[in-house]
């Protein structure tokens, strides 16, 4: 058979990486025994060699080891990364264009585009508004169900025109959770302010009526 032929590792690595719009070129003496990713990073990246970060931070760093998050697509299983990464993005994009007729429209056809176009433009929106680090946004789960879930897809592709492009988008909406109280307040230019809290607690409000009177009363039992 043909002889091996050994490959030499190269002593000096160069990591090349644009930061404030200047590149930047940073080499490590990297020795001929296998060095450890870890060691490589710290000695590439710290602020003695004129990165950003102190040699603490990396040290201090770890990974984390996170299920996959997925969605069916035409009978099709596909995964990615949950946030803090973006891969979210690609499988609520998939959700939204699984609702249209896509052989119909043809691959290479205005329609298609189109409907591609203003279906990432709406992912987007919901991706800079939603999508957070689970480790500083205790909702993130929720986020991730709900803007996975095909009804959402099927409320967001309603929002295509297919004849025009949207100049402006907006972030969904989550549903409020059953028991949840909302308030909000309201002023305008000329000074009017309305303040308004519902607070019912449960279907049927606290239980109470007042003697004489027909009116149930809307608050929670423990007023």
């Amino acid at each position: 058979g043909t002889p091996s032929v050994p490959l030499r590792r190269p002593r000096v690595s160069i990591a090349r990486f644009r930061a404030h719009g200047t590149w930047l070129d940073h080499a490590s003496t990297v020795p001929d025994s296998k060095p450890s990713p870890k060691t490589f990073v710290r000695a590439t990246f710290s602020k003695k060699n004129g990165g950003f970060f102190a040699e603490e931070d990396l040290a201090a760093d770890k990974p984390d080891w996170v299920e996959p998050i997925s969605t069916d697509y035409r009978g099709v299983r596909v995964f990615e990364l949950p946030p803090n990464g973006q891969g979210i993005s690609a499988l609520q994009l998939l959700n939204v264009m699984e609702t249209f007729d896509l052989k119909r429209m043809g691959r290479d056809s205005t329609a298609f585009w189109h409907t591609f176009v203003e279906a990432k433009k709406l992912v987007y929106e919901d991706r800079a508004r939603f999508v957070a680090d689970p480790g500083f946004y205790k909702g993130s789960q929720a986020s991730v169900d709900w803007l996975l879930s095909k009804d959402y897809a099927k409320e967001r592709a309603k929002l295509i025109d297919p004849a025009r492009a949207a100049a402006r988008i907006e972030a969904g909406h989550p549903g409020l959770g059953a028991s949840d109280t909302t308030y909000l307040a309201v002023a305008d230019a000329e000074g009017n302010m309305v303040s308004l809290i519902q607070s019912n607690y449960s279907g049927f409000g606290s239980g109470y009526v007042l003697d004489g009177c027909a009116t149930l009363q809307g608050t929670y039992t423990f007023f």
